[in-house]
């Protein structure tokens, strides 16, 4: 079965990037020797780009994936995404390169718990989910993020079954999804929920260049006396507003 690795623009300086090059190329041709019809393209001044190649699950396409010289030194970022040839999958959508577009927000999240802090992460997902996604059909309601074996896991958030895949290759609506950072940022959002009362939730999912992007928060649920009063405020702002406006 094709998978692709989406490589985003380096997370190093070009001197550090370009030293692991020669290391990455010789990585893929010994794809293509073995039998894994890698297949490379590039469209950014560097770090930016698409690796292609054949895996019989997605642990395997995992495996190959993280021996690539280039992610073993944390060079780049990724997303690994199921890959059915030619589509809107082989290259990001045409928009600027720092141009932001929110796809699903999660009011309900900011009225059920205290934001304390936020992480940008990438999604493991099929090529049907990005589709829908792309589309809108994502809802973040009752999702929350969950770390497990040392990988944070996106759990319960609806994505639609895409209308024009086939049955037989669509996806779960609710199944769980491999969220994408640096084992480091992971290992300190797991010191951080340890700590009693704290839980992770999906703020928003985002375009951000073209990739598909999740905002994670760590955050305490609110009592119901601090609901009450959030929506207080709410109302007395928005009455304010009224007046100001000459509305009211």
């Amino acid at each position: 079965m094709p998978w692709f690795v989406k490589i985003e623009r380096g997370r190093v300086d070009k001197a550090t990037f370009d030293q692991h090059v020669p290391a990455h190329i010789a990585y893929v041709k010994d794809l293509i020797r073995q039998g894994h019809a890698a297949k490379t393209g590039y469209w950014a001044e560097y770090g930016g780009g698409m690796l292609i190649f054949r895996a019989d699950s997605m642990e395997e396409a995992r495996q190959i994936v993280a021996a690539d010289p280039l992610i073993q030194h944390h060079c780049v970022d990724y997303e690994l995404h199921e890959w059915r040839g030619g589509g809107e999958e082989e290259k990001p959508m045409a928009q600027d390169n720092q141009g932001v577009k929110v796809v699903s927000d999660n009011r309900q999240a900011r009225h059920q718990y205290e934001i304390l802090e936020t992480f940008e992460a990438g999604i493991e997902l099929l090529g049907s989910e990005v589709k829908s996604i792309r589309q809108g059909k994502v809802n973040l309601r009752d999702g929350y993020a969950q770390i497990k074996d040392g990988e944070l896991w996106l759990q319960n958030v609806h994505i639609s079954p895409h209308t024009m895949t086939n049955k037989a290759y669509n996806h779960e609506a609710k199944r769980p999804r491999r969220l994408l950072m640096h084992r480091d940022e992971i290992r300190k959002l797991i010191g951080k929920v340890e700590q009693k009362g704290l839980t992770l939730v999906p703020l928003k999912i985002y375009l951000k260049g073209g990739w598909i992007k999740v905002s994670i928060a760590l955050a305490r649920g609110k009592k119901l006396h601090d609901k009450r009063e959030a929506l207080k405020r709410k109302q007395e702002k928005r009455e304010t507003d009224r007046a100001l406006s000459g509305r009211g």
